[in-house]
Parts: C-alpha cells; structure tokens; sequence
C-alpha cells in the first residue's frame, strides 16, 4: 500500500486464557498458525516493513513466519503489557517509515482493506493517531475503550 508505513505485530504474549503452554499466535486456525494470517495481511499493507515483537517462545514463533519473507523481530524478554511491547519494537521501525501500525498477532481475520481504510482515514483527517474498534452486544472478555460524546477516546 504505502512505502513510508510499518506495521508492528504483537506476537510475545503467553496466551494464559488459552489454557495451553504454546505460544497464542502459534494456535492453529483452519490448520495454519494465527500470526501467519496477520503476517500475510501485514505485507499487504506494509510489505517488508513489518516488525514482529516476540517473547515467549520467540525461536518457534521466529521458524514459524521466517518463510512468509523477511521481518524486523524485537525481543521482548519480560511481558510487560502491550505497551513495552510496541517500545521494544521502536528501534527496528525503518527511520523512513512516518506511519505505524500495531496489530495483534492472535487476530487472524484482520483484512487488508480493513487497514488500509483505517489508515486513509487517519492520513485525510491529519490524526495523530486512530484507533479501530469493533462494538460488541457482549463485550464480555474483552478490553474497553471508553468515548467521549464527541466521540473522542
């Protein structure tokens, strides 16, 4: 899609909620690793500027995306939250890069379009930065974002 944009995946987390001892983005979905879907839309949007922060089970995650092309990987080495993991990812963003976007490595449906129409709306409103959001009848489970009446976070 654009040259100057970067895409970061998160990739480190346990996956506790899982119950298993392999790593979330290493689950199978229709027998192929979830990051593998994401790595594949990323290069969509970014093409080889797509940076995978890893953590646990980083060697296997590293063998299992290794194929799908060349990648930045930031290690992770303590699970921090989502935050340190987009700080351990700042170093390998290309200098040249001006937008990044930060994806989950365990949503394999994120469709490229879905991002590109995130990110032209980002660039025409001249945003600092924008967030996508799905609304849910039962949320339960999931994280919150919180909206102003001016629909503003």
């Amino acid at each position: 899609m654009h040259t100057k944009i970067a895409v970061v995946i998160l990739a480190a987390g346990l996956g506790t909620r899982m119950k298993s001892n392999k790593a979330k983005v290493l689950h199978a979905v229709c027998g192929k690793p979830m990051v593998s879907y994401v790595v594949e839309t990323a290069q969509k949007v970014a093409g080889s500027n797509v940076i995978l922060v890893v953590g646990h089970q980083a060697d296997e995650v590293r063998r299992t995306v290794s194929p799908q092309g060349t990648f930045y990987f930031a290690l992770q080495t303590e699970q921090l939250g989502t935050g340190h993991a987009v700080m351990c990812a700042l170093p390998h963003i290309p200098d040249f890069c001006r937008e990044v976007v930060i994806l989950c490595g365990d949503v394999p449906l994120i469709q490229a379009h879905t991002i590109e129409a995130l990110i032209g709306s980002h660039l025409a409103k001249k945003r600092d930065v924008s967030v996508l959001a799905v609304e849910l009848a039962n949320p339960t489970g999931y994280g919150r974002i919180m909206l102003h009446v001016n629909g503003r976070v």
